[in-house]
């Protein structure tokens, strides 16, 4: 899975609480998302995307974790290279145990 680091601003909500890479233009990226792979054993269950969880993993995160800080648990069990682009209204979701996220963690 590749990123495209245009979409990560300093000031991104997906860029808090976690490590990122750097780059000299000032860009930065999640580190942890480029090395997470779920398996499906990992896949504790699937969630449908409500209309006002559009392209906000953040929500849908802290609505099955109690926490917005796995958003890219999230992200990488569903091949989510854009968090600002997905997912969408209607969308299943897989979602990763809380023992599998413990891992990167």
């Amino acid at each position: 899975m590749s990123y495209n680091i245009s979409y990560f601003s300093s000031s991104s909500r997906y860029l808090r609480n976690i490590d990122v890479l750097k780059f000299r233009n000032g860009m930065k990226i999640p580190s942890l998302l480029s090395s997470i792979k779920f398996i499906s054993d990992d896949i504790e269950s699937y969630y449908t995307v409500a209309p006002n969880e559009v392209n906000r993993l953040d929500l849908i995160s802290f609505k099955l974790y109690g926490t917005v800080d796995y958003w890219w648990a999230l992200a990488a069990a569903n091949y989510i290279e854009v968090p600002y682009d997905s997912p969408k209204e209607g969308e299943t979701i897989a979602v990763p145990s809380s023992s599998a996220i413990q891992r990167y963690t």
